[in-house]
């Protein structure tokens, strides 16, 4: 059992990188160029704060003097920038975009609007900024294209994001009149990496789409395959995103080549520049970047025979990062790296200290076997590896969770159990790029390869299949963005000894805290729930962990939200009746928050899709099936018959809304009619018979029913969503009287919120409502 290791030192130049890219990150977010007079306020701000640190500590002056300055170094850069945007955008927009030239720095990404990356304009030779560019082809890597289109700034509701990452706005090309490899290295790297990727073919297969983007960070046949999603629930997308993971087993594998070069310097050499001739083939992401240069910075180190800082030099490379391109800071993948390492550095070996005290050893013998001495190392290796997962799930969670809405409570363990494969199969996808020319050698590094991420594949996909492996959460984006620092500095400060029994125990309630949030899903009672999404519709069919929702509300309706506080990270499928945006809207605020198993549609749409589903249907990688009259989709004990429409629509009208029998194997009956009205249900509800609910069509206009539909149906419930104080006048007062005077219970969840019907008839309808004091009224 490993002693508690001592407090760590904390180096001033990574508090400096932390105070920078804090601060030039709000700037570029608020878009904030400081006057003359801001500045000088500024100033004497700082101009104080040293007098008042001279007066309590002395010796830390020329340390503060020197952190202001860094920081005020950092916010300058940030104003260049912010200027330089400035100036960019009002060049744009008044230049027709055929004079520009445009070269893309980054890959390729298919959507319903068409391929979309980002590129440098440059005007007459001289770089005015990047934009966001869109094509109706793929354009590659370091790929200079001139053409006719349109320039658009950003809009209010993404001008902090675009800020934030250096992004002018959006060039739309419609016609591209030339296209050529870019000049100079990053061109030719660039050239290296497509005759890779066309000889390796990455969409031939999945195990071939994990491969190329561990070998050469092409992660678009990973989105294109749907297997990226299947990975971030499992809590392992930094397997599939170069870092400093990857180039610690390059390094190990340029070893041979570096170790001819006698003097420990020049081998120095000989291996970074092998690692930067590999980020540069993985289109140099910000996060690999990182990992590149504090890996020089450890090597300069032992060269210069110095004990090396892992989180000085983290520090002092992210400061300079600030200085030279403020935009990195907003970079997702490498602001999660940076919290990630630091995170390690700190508390890496109280971790593993913590961990081996409460995993088991065996006793030691004097004697032991070559067995005994394997199971040792491996117990040595997992508790490492666990230690590792869980730092960095524990440091990256609430910026993920800011990011994306959900959390994968799999990722520790899932990392754990893919750490020992993740060197093979590294090097395996590296030999099968490299040698996919080569017939035999080839085929061998690409068996292994593919072998190697199938393994993976399965680890993921048996992760994921549990119901608690990806938990639904709701963080605001500046709390996910600064949780981490004040929770590292109360453990630093603490830095607590606990004895073994009491890990123990704090590690069993951990366990039994996620198994009983693990269990939830399985109690869920089956129900109907008919949210409030505002003027719109949405309902949310539940049987334990299976899940099917109808219609998504409309823009802004909060649905997201609404699925998260209810616990739902996964949809068997989304039930779209038909394509009016309060009732498809909401769609897109699944994507990164919930799983869609796929898209159902009436017959006819799913060829005629607008462009709203079909961009958020391409997002969520939800396969589109057509249904017509007669056919059924089965969630759990949830039976969804299409009775309505009787052929091909295009969705575009009330009367193209697809109706449903919802039956639970409880014996619940309810009628879903989208938006149809009576003269659509007047051709159908005969033959239906009587129901426990009605979903009221059309919001509960005047013509949603009339008396010969409600005495065929005969419904204990009929509920209405629409949203309070609409212009609409819904539910129209006719509907509420005539639902009313048949004796059924109205509700709308204007007045009463979401309205929830349990599916258990055998004492009637049982409902639940989110605001019960309007019953009581």
């Amino acid at each position: 059992m490993c002693e508690w290791p001592e407090r760590p030192q904390v180096p001033w130049a990574f508090v400096v990188f932390l105070a920078a890219a804090g601060c030039v990150a709000l700037q570029l977010r608020a878009g904030w160029v400081p006057g003359p007079g801001q500045a000088a306020l500024l100033a004497a701000a700082c101009a104080a704060a040293l007098a008042a640190v001279r007066r309590i500590r002395p010796a830390l002056v020329g340390r503060a003097a020197v952190a202001a300055a860094a920081v005020g170094l950092a916010l300058v850069s940030g104003s260049l920038e912010l200027a330089s945007q400035a100036r960019g955008r009002a060049l744009l927009e008044g230049t027709p975009v055929s004079r520009l030239s445009l070269t893309t720095v980054s890959d390729a990404v298919e959507g319903t609007y068409g391929w979309s990356s980002e590129a440098e304009a440059s005007l007459g030779g001289v770089t005015v900024g990047t934009v966001r560019l869109r094509s109706d082809v793929p354009l590659g890597l370091r790929e200079t294209v001139e053409g006719v289109g349109t320039f658009s700034a950003p809009g209010e509701g993404d001008a902090a994001e675009m800020r934030g990452r250096g992004l002018l706005g959006t060039v739309r090309l419609s016609t591209i009149r030339g296209r050529a490899p870019a000049p100079g290295p990053l061109g030719a790297f660039a050239r290296v990496r497509a005759s890779l990727l066309e000889g390796f073919r990455p969409d031939a297969s999945e195990a071939h789409a994990v491969a190329a983007a561990l070998a050469l960070g092409w992660r678009g046949a990973l989105r294109s395959t749907g297997i990226a999603d299947t990975v971030s629930a499992a809590g392992v997308s930094h397997l599939v995103a170069v870092s400093g993971a990857h180039l610690s087993v390059v390094a190990a594998l340029f070893g041979g080549v570096a170790s001819r070069a006698r003097p420990l310097w020049a081998r120095t050499a000989v291996t970074g520049v092998l690692t930067g001739c590999f980020v540069l083939l993985c289109a140099v992401p910000a996060s690999a970047l990182r990992a590149w240069a504090m890996a020089l910075a450890s090597s300069a180190s032992q060269v210069a025979g110095r004990r090396a800082s892992p989180l000085a030099a983290l520090g002092c490379f992210g400061w300079l990062l600030c200085c030279l391109d403020p935009t990195a800071v907003s970079d997702l993948g490498f602001s999660l790296s940076c919290t990630c390492v630091a995170c390690l550095a700190l508390f890496g070996p109280w971790a593993r200290a913590a961990l081996d005290r409460v995993v088991p050893a065996p006793r030691p013998r004097p004697h032991a076997g070559a067995l005994a001495r394997a199971l040792s190392s491996a117990r040595s290796r997992c508790v490492s590896d666990l230690a590792a997962g869980l730092l960095c799930f524990a440091a990256s969670a609430p910026m993920a969770a800011s990011a994306f809405g959900t959390l994968s409570l799999a990722g520790p363990l899932c990392s754990m159990a893919a750490a020992p494969l993740f060197p093979v199969l590294l090097a395996s996808s590296l030999a099968a790029v490299a040698l996919a020319a080569v017939p035999v050698a080839g085929a061998v590094a690409d068996l292994a390869a593919t072998g190697a991420a199938s393994v993976l594949l399965g680890i993921c996909r048996a992760a994921a299949a549990f119901p608690w492996a990806v938990l639904p959460v709701e963080v605001p984006g500046a709390v996910g963005a600064v949780a981490s620092v004040p929770a590292a500095a109360a453990l630093l400060a603490l830095w607590p000894r606990p004895r073994t029994a009491a890990l123990r125990r704090g590690v069993a309630l951990v366990l039994a805290a996620a198994f009983v949030v693990g269990a939830l899903p399985w109690l869920e009672p089956p129900s109907l729930e008919v949210l409030d999404v505002g003027q719109g519709d949405a309902l949310l069919l539940r049987d334990g962990p299976r899940a099917v929702l109808v219609d998504c509300g409309p823009p802004g309706g909060g649905l997201a939200a609404s699925l998260r506080s209810r616990g739902v990270a996964s949809l068997d499928a989304v039930v779209l009746t038909h394509q009016h945006d309060d009732h498809y809207g909401g769609l897109g605020e699944l994507d990164g928050s919930v799983a869609v198993g796929s898209l159902v549609v009436a017959e006819g749409v799913g060829a005629s899709l607008c462009e709203g589903v079909a961009s958020a249907a391409d997002a969520l990688g939800a396969p589109v099936r057509d249904v017509s009259a007669g056919d059924a989709v089965q969630v759990g004990g949830w039976r969804l018959e299409a009775l309505w429409p009787e052929g091909p629509v295009d969705g575009t009208e009330n009367a193209h809304s697809l109706c449903l029998l919802a039956t639970h194997a409880r014996g619940l009956r309810a009628l879903l009619a989208g938006d149809a009205e009576r003269g659509e249900l007047s051709r159908f509800v005969p033959a239906v018979g009587p129901v426990d609910v009605l979903k009221l069509g059309h919001h509960g206009s005047e013509a949603s029913l009339d008396r010969a539909c409600l005495g065929a149906l005969r419904p204990s419930l009929c509920v209405a969503s629409a949203g309070a104080g609409n212009a609409y006048g819904h539910p129209d007062p006719v509907c509420v009287t005539l639902v009313e005077g048949s004796g059924s219970r109205f509700l709308c969840t204007a007045e009463h919120g979401p309205v929830r019907v349990f599916a258990d008839t055998s004492t009637g309808v049982r409902v639940s409502v989110g605001r019960p004091e309007a019953l009581a009224a």
